[in-house]
C-alpha cells in the first residue's frame, strides 16, 4: 500500500502536469478553477483535517460542495467510500482527475449538482461534511438533505465563513491601491449577507449568506442534528479585529429529519406560543419549515394571528413570486409596513418599497437598514447614507457602517469610504497591535499549518 507522503506527490504531479478541459467546460471556468485548486494541493492537511474530525473510521461520506475533491480524497485514503455533491463542472473534471492519478477512481463518485436540489439515498452515509460552501447556498434545504441522508448518530461537519474574513479584504482593498479590486464585491457581499438575515432572499448582485453560529446550530437541530463540537478546522481561524473570520461545527444525528416538525405539529399549543417558536426558527433561516408548519396546521393561523409570520417567512423562502405570497401580500388585509417593505425589496420593486418605509418613523434601526439598501440600488448615495447613519444613531449593528462605507464607495468617493471605515473602527474590540489574532493553537491542524 502506498505511504501518505508517495499518495501526496502523485496528487500534487497530477495538477503539475497539467488538466485538460473537457469539451463541454468553458476554457476561462477551467483555468479559474486550476487557479482556485492550487489552494489545495497539499493533500497531507486534508487527510489531518479528516483525522482530526474523527471521520478516519468512517466508510461513507458525503461531501455538499466538493469543489476540487480534496475531502472527499481525504476520506478515501482512510478506505472509506466518499460522494461528492459539486454543481460547477469545471470542478467535478479535476476531481475527477485527480482521483484517478492517485488511484482512488473506485473509492469516489462526483455528481455534478446543486446541493439543494440532489437526491440521495436516506440512511447511507455515516459522515458528511460541507466546507466553506453553505454561505454560497440555502442552508435550511442542504442541512435538511445532509441529515436524511445520515444514519443515526452519523456526524456533519460545516465550515463556515463569516464577518470577519471579509471585514479583512475590504480594509486591505481601500487603504492598498493594489487590492481595490474586490471592495465593492465584498460590500455587496455583507449588505447582501445582511438583507437575508433581514428577511430578503432574492438580493441584487448574488445571493451569499452569512449567518451566525447559533443560526445554524438551530437549523441543524430543527433537522434532528445535535451539536457536538467546534473542531477549528475551518480555513482562516481566528478573529479580524475581534470579529470572528470563520467559524465551524460538528453536528451528530440523534433523531428523524422530520422530528421536529412532526413535534411541531403534534402540540397543543397555544397560538401565542407556537408563533413564538416559529418565530426563533424564522430567524435562524428555517423559512420553508415554518411555510410548511402555518400552512399545514389550519387556515385560522395562517389567516389570523400567523399571517404576518407567514407572509415574512414567504418571502425569506423565496417564495415572494408565488401565487400564495401574491395573495398574502395584495389581498387588501393589513399587514406591517416594514413586512411590506421585505416584499417589495424581495421583487426588486425598489421605489414600491421606498414608499413604505416612509411611513415608518426615523427611530427604527431595521427600518433605516432596509432603506438604506433601497436607496443603493436607486443610486441615491447621498440618501442612502442619511439613512445608514440614522440606523447608527438608533442602535443599528455593523451592517450600518458597513452600508455606509458602501453608498462612499458606490458614489466613487475613496477619501468618504476610508472616513467611515475608520469611523467603524473605533466601535470595534480589538487589539491595537494587528489584524488576525491568530489561530487556536490547541488544534493540531493549525499547528501543522503555522509550522508548514
Amino acid at each position: 500500500m502506498p505511504s501518505l507522503s508517495e499518495i501526496s506527490r502523485k496528487y500534487r504531479d497530477s495538477f503539475e502536469a497539467g488538466i485538460a478541459a473537457g469539451a463541454a467546460i468553458d476554457p476561462a471556468r477551467h483555468r479559474q478553477a486550476l487557479a482556485y485548486a492550487q489552494r489545495y494541493a497539499d493533500f497531507e492537511e486534508s487527510v489531518r483535517r479528516m483525522r482530526w474530525l474523527g471521520y478516519s473510521g468512517s466508510r461513507r461520506g458525503l461531501d455538499l460542495g466538493s469543489g476540487i475533491g480534496h475531502w472527499c480524497l481525504a476520506f478515501a485514503y482512510f478506505g472509506g467510500h466518499a460522494t461528492g455533491i459539486e454543481m460547477r463542472p469545471e470542478f467535478v473534471a479535476i476531481a475527477e482527475h485527480c482521483a484517478r492519478a492517485i488511484g482512488y477512481a473506485d473509492r469516489t463518485r462526483f455528481v455534478t449538482a446543486r446541493i439543494e436540489a440532489v437526491d440521495l439515498p436516506a440512511g447511507s452515509f455515516d459522515a458528511a461534511w460541507s466546507h466553506s460552501v453553505l454561505m454560497y447556498a440555502d442552508a435550511e434545504p442542504a442541512i435538511e438533505k445532509a441529515a436524511a441522508a445520515l444514519a443515526e448518530n452519523g456526524r456533519f461537519y460545516i465550515g463556515y465563513t463569516t464577518e470577519g474574513g471579509r471585514l479583512d479584504s475590504i480594509e486591505s482593498g481601500l487603504f492598498d491601491v493594489e487590492a481595490c479590486d474586490k471592495v465593492g464585491q465584498q460590500l455587496t457581499i455583507m449588505l447582501n449577507g445582511y438583507l437575508h438575515r433581514a428577511g430578503v432572499y432574492h438580493t441584487v448582485g448574488g445571493r451569499v449568506r452569512m449567518l451566525r453560529f447559533d443560526d445554524l446550530k438551530r437549523l441543524c437541530g430543527a433537522f434532528g442534528l445535535r451539536s457536538v463540537g467546534e473542531p477549528g478546522v475551518q480555513d482562516l481561524p481566528g478573529r479580524y479585529r475581534g470579529v470572528p473570520a470563520t467559524f465551524d461545527l460538528l453536528a451528530q444525528k440523534i433523531e428523524g429529519s422530520d422530528a421536529a416538525r412532526d413535534r411541531l405539529l403534534a402540540c397543543d399549543w397555544t397560538n401565542g406560543a407556537l408563533i413564538d417558536e416559529l418565530e426563533r426558527l424564522l430567524a435562524a433561516d428555517c423559512p420553508r419549515l415554518v411555510c410548511d408548519v402555518i400552512a399545514t396546521i389550519d387556515r385560522d393561523l395562517k389567516e389570523g394571528s400567523g399571517r404576518d409570520l407567514y407572509a415574512r417567512a414567504l418571502v425569506r423562502a423565496g417564495r415572494a413570486r408565488s401565487a400564495d405570497a401574491v395573495r398574502v401580500f395584495e389581498s387588501g388585509s393589513a399587514l406591517p409596513e416594514l413586512t411590506k417593505v421585505l416584499y417589495a425589496q424581495d421583487r426588486g420593486q425598489f421605489s414600491e418599497a421606498r414608499r413604505h418605509y416612509r411611513r415608518l418613523g426615523d427611530g427604527d434601526p431595521q427600518r433605516g437598514f432596509l432603506a438604506g439598501c433601497c436607496l443603493l440600488q436607486l443610486r441615491e448615495w447621498t440618501a442612502a447614507r442619511r439613512e445608514f447613519r440614522l440606523a447608527i444613531e438608533n442602535g443599528g449593528e455593523m451592517r450600518s457602517w458597513i452600508g455606509v462605507v458602501a453608498a462612499h464607495w458606490s458614489a466613487g468617493d475613496l477619501d468618504g469610504a476610508r472616513a467611515a471605515y475608520r469611523a467603524f473602527l473605533q466601535t470595534l474590540d480589538w487589539p491595537a497591535a494587528g489584524e488576525f489574532e491568530g489561530a487556536n493553537r490547541s488544534n493540531p491542524i493549525a499547528v501543522a499549518s503555522a509550522r508548514g
